[in-house]
């Protein structure tokens, strides 16, 4: 039986005192300077065993208590005698229980004391220890929840406290520009800063730097416009070249940034993640009403991004009045349908080529009646049909390419209402028949690129003559260019040995500029 001091009884006595902890470690108290309350500790000990109704095996030990006092020595022997008196009933009791089927000692046990309290006897696990373990669990828990955790907005925040000008940021008046330092410092971390390599970081975060100057090494060029306060208010932000941007994203403290109207971020080769990840796109499941970070942006510029994948979202959800968006050459999927692109009406510059969606073109396109440049060139598995509402709508087209698709049919005598193209690149595709002769209404055509098709017959004689028109076709036996006064076989363009040549007949003075195999 262990006494009634020990480590494991402790939790009853209150507070340790040194002559508790030199009866725990079973140190001699003779040497310990005489504390006023010695006696009282003696018989507060004696009361707290006696609470214990059910003591068990696993609390014996081998501690005595020495004192060097006569009514301490009497106290612990009235103790002890107590304690052994309680052993000989628990040790009856627990027989009777058992013979007689009822709950044993252990099963008292667990009624009584708490999970933690039963963990720490079956595994001999000291109290302290468990309570030291406890209170680390809180300390992280209220650590964590207290926003302590190094986020990008604390990091953000921490950095601007450091600044030089802090106190004038702190300033009322300044309060525009103080969101603006803290929204572009956000962004930063957000994108993952301390990664960087030095030619990455640049004039970022520097407090030497003007933030207008940060994303440009020359410091030569400001991404700020002077607004009607004549204050220097950030316009356009560029990320370019960033290879260690991995799980980077753009944090929704870009709603401070309310003058932002251009956005890039390119050649992040090392960024593996949907598109939606790096946006901020609004959670409208969560909440309907919710408004994008990016609402009043105009220019949306993510591209060269290797490994950035996931479908062509709704953009109308992140940048409702946005004129121009680039998302050329990353690993983007999905049908083209689903974007709703329609929806951005607004929409001048449209370039998705070289990525891998599929899908036909959605006649949706023919509502961006403001677009002037559609590429979508190089989604190999793009087919279907070119929809008669593109030529019918997009009237104020000057540049298309749906080169290298799987594009099929005719090409549609309704492309002959682009009445501002000057470029229109439909090769490498399936497309079959003649050339539409309401191509010779395009006035301010001078690029027409269809070879790898299956074109046939001569190139329309309204698209002749024509000062710097070029035509790339494939010269088909018995091709002729009517710019010529004589077929190409004396350059060997279209000699009848070669029925599947590619040349560029140029209708200005009847010269060729180029041909090529």
């Amino acid at each position: 039986m262990a006494a009634a001091g020990s480590g494991r009884h402790r939790r009853h006595v209150g507070p340790t005192t040194t002559r508790s902890r030199a009866f725990q470690s079973n140190e001699s108290m003779d040497s310990l300077p005489e504390e006023p309350w010695a006696d009282e500790e003696a018989e507060v000990i004696g009361r707290s065993s006696r609470r214990h109704k059910h003591p068990t095996s696993k609390w014996s030990g081998g501690g005595h208590l020495q004192t060097s006092s006569s009514r301490q020595r009497a106290a612990e022997k009235k103790r002890r005698g107590h304690q052994h008196h309680i052993s000989e009933q628990v040790s009856l009791t627990s027989h009777d229980e058992n013979n007689s089927g009822d709950h044993t000692a252990p099963d008292i046990l667990k009624e009584r004391n708490p999970w933690w309290c039963i963990c720490c006897l079956q595994f001999k696990i000291p109290l302290w220890w468990m309570g030291t373990f406890g209170l680390a669990l809180w300390i992280i828990l209220m650590f964590y929840l207290s926003g302590s955790v190094e986020t990008p907005q604390a990091e953000a925040y921490q950095w601007y406290r450091g600044h030089p000008q802090f106190a004038s940021l702190e300033n009322p008046k300044h309060s525009e520009r103080k969101k603006q330092v803290f929204a572009l410092a956000t962004l930063c971390y957000s994108m993952e800063y301390n990664d960087w390599t030095p030619d990455e970081q640049g004039y970022w975060l520097s407090y030497d730097v003007n933030e207008c100057y940060w994303w440009n090494q020359t410091n030569n060029i400001s991404m700020c416009n002077d607004n009607n306060n004549n204050a220097s208010m950030v316009t356009w932000i560029q990320f370019q070249n960033n290879a260690n941007i991995v799980n980077g994203s753009v944090p929704n403290e870009m709603q401070l940034l309310s003058d932002l109207a251009i956005l890039e971020l390119n050649n992040m080769s090392a960024y593996h993640h949907p598109l939606t990840e790096l946006l901020p796109f609004p959670d409208l499941e969560e909440d309907p009403e919710a408004t994008s970070p990016l609402q009043h942006l105009q220019g949306l510029f993510v591209t060269n991004n290797a490994l950035l994948a996931g479908v062509v979202p709704n953009f109308t959800q992140l940048a409702p009045n946005m004129t121009h968006l680039d998302l050329h050459n990353n690993a983007l999927t999905g049908n083209l349908q689903a974007a709703d692109l329609g929806l951005l009406t607004l929409l001048q510059y449209l370039d998705l080529s070289d990525n891998a969606l599929t899908g036909t073109l959605p006649t949706e396109l023919g509502l961006l009646t403001q677009l002037t440049h559609l590429d979508l060139h190089g989604n190999h598995q793009l087919e279907g049909t070119i929809p008669r509402e593109l030529g019918q709508a997009l009237t104020s087209l000057h540049y298309l390419d749906l080169s290298l698709n799987s594009l099929y049919g005719t090409i549609v005598t309704d492309m002959g209402r682009f009445s501002q193209i000057h470029t229109i690149k439909l090769f490498e595709n399936n497309f079959r028949g003649q050339l539409p002769s309401e191509l010779g209404l395009l006035t301010t055509l001078t690029a027409l690129e269809v070879y790898g098709n299956y074109i046939t017959g001569p190139i329309p004689d309204e698209l002749c003559p024509r000062d710097h028109l070029v035509v790339v076709t494939e010269c088909q036996l018995g091709h002729r260019c009517p710019c010529m006064e004589m077929e190409l076989d004396a350059f060997g363009g279209c000699d009848t040995n070669f029925s599947n040549c590619t040349s560029e007949c140029s209708c200005h003075e009847g010269s060729i500029h180029h041909i090529h195999w």
